[in-house]
């Protein structure tokens, strides 16, 4: 059986950090500030400017999305970008998460001039107009978000992690967790967990974040036991949408085994009570 292994006690207070990712995939706290009164710095340089199209439906980039996370390739080739948007289009309360990969030309120039940005609008493998691939991770009529995304450590997958509503009428989400493949965007599973009150009936849950360890395996974090009731395509106020309030703290770690497995049951967890 697998284990997850978590830690929750700890004060609810939250220190932000702010990332800047480099080629290879690594991330680093820059140094903005010169001065010793704050003031002054030189902040890096715009490589690519890009936008991404979306519309209605359930496949392509949702509509009015809105990317909350997002990593530059190990190989260098292109970007990976995670949020949420809006099947029904620009209007409606249906919300999808997504997973979006760029792999953009070597320069801005490539596009012509259209130094202030180019729109991609399918996925495909010209980079003047197309992104590389999307997945969406939800259905219809629910409420999705995907808020984190990390490469594995030899850049084949791809860890997303969110939160879902649960069972058909549940007015209560709970965490997601996906593996997609790094180069085609297919998902290898993804499974929807509980915590101890039968899968988000009673309460809440959501994963904010997720990082690989040395050990092959990786740590999410989150929020557990969050008094949310909204509807069935409303959602809790975290990331682009605001700040949590209530619940608890969360962390769980995955060992290497479920990291490198082609297919996981969630039911299988081993998990701990709060």
């Amino acid at each position: 059986m697998n284990k997850i292994r978590r830690s929750v006690n700890f004060s609810l207070a939250i220190v932000a950090l702010i990332f800047i990712t480099t080629s290879e995939g690594q991330e680093f706290i820059p140094d903005f500030t010169k001065n010793p009164d704050g003031t002054g710095g030189v902040p890096p340089g715009i490589k690519h400017y890009l936008g991404v199209s979306g519309g209605s439906g359930t496949h392509g980039v949702p509509g009015d999305a809105h990317a909350v996370h997002g990593l530059v390739t190990k190989d260098g080739a292109g970007y990976i970008v995670c949020g949420k948007g809006n099947e029904r289009g620009e209007t409606g309360a249906s919300i999808d998460g997504f997973v979006l990969r760029i792999n953009p030309c070597p320069q801005q120039s490539d596009y012509g001039q259209h130094y202030l940005g180019v729109a991609l609008n399918r996925a495909g493998n010209d980079c003047r107009t197309d992104y590389k691939w999307v997945t969406r991770i939800g259905s219809l009529g629910r409420y999705d978000f995907t808020s984190w995304v990390a490469e594995s450590p030899d850049g084949t997958y791809i860890i997303a992690v969110g939160a879902t509503n649960v069972g058909v009428g549940s007015h209560h989400i709970a965490r997601v967790v996906s593996k997609l493949d790094a180069a085609t965007g297919a998902i290898i599973w993804s499974a929807t967990l509980p915590i101890n009150n039968h899968l988000g009936t009673e309460r809440s849950s959501a994963y904010e974040s997720v990082v690989f360890t040395s050990d092959g395996g990786f740590v999410v974090s989150g929020v557990a036991n969050y008094p949310f009731e909204g509807s069935a395509t409303e959602g809790p106020m975290f990331k682009s949408a605001g700040q949590i309030e209530e619940g608890n703290p969360l962390i769980e770690k995955y060992p290497a085994s479920v990291a490198n497995a082609d297919q996981v049951n969630a039911n299988e967890f081993i998990l701990g009570k709060f």
